[in-house]
């Protein structure tokens, strides 16, 4: 059974702090967020999104609720997921929470849509990327199937901004001594290029779109 509490002073702080510093749409059309936090009755990890496991998810609550006193927007973030994270890993979490709200605007008038109480109109952001990833196909269809094809994508389209971070890095291992390669210092970034290697030593050419942009790996 889950079992739903308000969320503590410092979630909520946070949540204020990281709208005001990265959402400042939210922040200056007044939009209110609420959090809760959310356990099983052994406190234990229960929050899920579409089946997966989900430190934490976001949800536009309905007029009706708005005019009971409630947020224009809810987030549920999963107690025990979040109590393990580091502050860094906790802003990131609620960060992409808020990165979801977006504010309806009005092209025309060029101001934020309101609802007929006056509130905020909001809709949810989605992912830049979305994957759904079958270890077993990647594994027997290499460069051919759509899961290499999405790690590839990624990759060639995010490697300066998302990946070139851990590379310049130099962690330890466990023994103290660095690790210096790309394997252990990015696997992600390491099997992505791996794939492109692939393609180019089966003779193939691909053609890969991102927004925009477009990559030809032959």
């Amino acid at each position: 059974m889950k079992i739903y509490s308000q969320a503590p002073d410092e979630m909520y702080a946070r949540v204020a702090h990281l709208k005001k510093l990265f959402h400042a749409p939210l922040f200056e059309a007044g939009v209110r967020i609420d959090v809760l936090t959310v356990a099983d009755e052994d406190g234990d990890s229960c929050l899920e999104h579409q089946g997966y496991p989900a430190g934490a998810v976001v949800r536009i609550v309905g007029s009706k609720d708005r005019v009971k006193g409630s947020g224009d927007a809810e987030i549920v973030v999963d107690e025990p997921t979040y109590m393990q994270l580091t502050d860094a890993s906790k802003d990131a979490l609620l960060d992409h929470e808020l990165q979801h709200i977006e504010l309806k605007i009005d092209a025309k008038k060029n101001r934020v849509k309101l609802d007929e109480n006056g509130r905020p109109r909001l809709g949810l952001r989605k992912h830049d990327y979305q994957f759904g990833w079958f270890h077993d196909i990647a594994a027997r269809h290499g460069a051919a199937s759509i899961e290499c094809r999405q790690a590839t994508t990624l990759f060639l389209a995010e490697k300066q901004t998302l990946f070139a971070f851990a590379m310049d890095e130099q962690p330890a291992l466990e023994d103290g001594s660095p690790a210096n390669s790309e394997a252990v210092k990015n696997p992600a970034a390491a099997t992505a290029r791996k794939l492109v290697d692939s393609v180019r030593k089966l003779g193939m050419t691909m053609t890969i779109k991102s927004g925009n942009t477009e990559t030809t790996i032959k």
